[in-house]
């Protein structure tokens, strides 16, 4: 552990970093930080005159805008920290993921539940470890939902333990048609709200207003706003409501009043606000709904859908698409 308190452990620690910045990396994803304080150690204070368990609290900012100055002293504004561990003091200096949360469908529920907290605490620019870390369980279906789930966040990655892919997700390894199709159409839609994402973290930047709404943040007079809280709002012209539970193929969604509503996978149904609607939710369609007016365009879905079925549905040569990959790279870096 490094004494952020002291200016020549500081400066000792930043030095470090900048020879990997001077490397060219360009973001940091930064583990561990109050984990590791020890409850009691034989040094009793730190540099500033705090005891160890008080700095346990103020070592995460700390942590984050050490690193955050000495990127931005290389980088300019062209960077990221993504720290685990946050306090008071860290949301100027980085983006936040939920931490190694267990691969299970309680898993799943604790971080739809988890970004809506981190948004209204001040973390707007916030994601999950997609399927989880910790139990990996590798269940297509909870994979699959937790993809819809991520795809409208603002940080969308995949997180099992033990350096496994989607490829090769299950034990034993088999290739699951499934689920490459899922991790294909959530992705692909994840990144054309690229822009519309980048928007709202403007916003939230700007005033506060997070990216990710609670409806009770949204609507706080309206009782099913409190009680509806698996569906939340992604910037003013989204509405999505993630499903956790395993073998559930229908939701109940309430739709804010004031506006009219669009069913993004069926374009052709409309429903006014203030109610709430149940919907099909077969495993690979999260109800997911369209401000009417909005400028918002997520594309065919259902056409989209059914071109992830057909790519995913042939297995691919992992070494040619590595040797085409690194081919990619080298042209693109080399400047050739």
């Amino acid at each position: 552990m490094c004494d952020f308190t002291n200016p020549n452990a500081k400066k000792y620690w930043q030095d470090g970093v900048a020879k990997l910045l001077q490397m060219g990396v360009a973001g940091f994803k930064m583990d561990r930080a109050e984990e590791q304080i020890p409850e009691s150690s034989t040094v009793d204070k730190v540099y500033d005159g705090r005891t160890i368990r008080e700095n346990r609290n103020a070592y995460p900012p700390m942590y984050l805008k050490a690193a955050y100055d000495v990127a931005k002293q290389y980088r300019g504004d062209d960077f990221v920290c993504m720290p685990r561990a946050a306090y008071t003091g860290s949301a100027p200096h980085g983006v936040f993921w939920g931490g190694d949360i267990g691969g299970t469908e309680y898993g799943l529920r604790a971080e739809i539940i988890g970004v809506q907290r981190a948004a209204t605490m001040g973390y707007p620019t916030w994601g999950s470890d997609t399927c989880g870390y910790n139990e990996p369980r590798m269940e297509t279906e909870v994979c699959g939902r937790w993809l819809a789930f991520s795809c409208f966040t603002p940080i969308m990655e995949v997180g099992p333990l033990k350096d496994l892919a989607f490829w090769h997700f299950h034990e034993p390894p088999r290739y699951d048609a499934d689920l490459i199709a899922l991790w294909r159409f959530y992705a692909r839609l994840h990144d054309r709200l690229a822009d519309y994402s980048l928007a709202q973290a403007k916003v939230a930047h700007d005033t506060g207003l997070p990216i990710v709404r609670p409806l009770f943040l949204i609507e706080p007079q309206a009782s099913a706003a409190w009680t509806n809280w698996w569906t939340y709002e992604y910037g003013p012209d989204i509405l999505v409501s993630p499903i956790w539970k395993k073998g559930q193929r229908t939701q109940d969604v309430y739709l804010p009043s004031g506006e009219k509503w669009r069913d993004a996978w069926h374009p052709d149904k409309f429903y006014d606000g203030g109610q709430t609607i149940t919907v099909d939710a077969p495993l690979h369609q999260a109800p997911i709904f369209v401000r009417v007016g909005s400028n918002v365009e997520l594309g065919d879905l259902n056409q989209e859908w059914k071109d992830a079925v057909t790519i995913a549905a042939t297995r691919p040569d992992l070494k040619t698409l590595d040797a085409e990959l690194r081919e990619s790279f080298e042209k693109k870096y080399s400047g050739k």
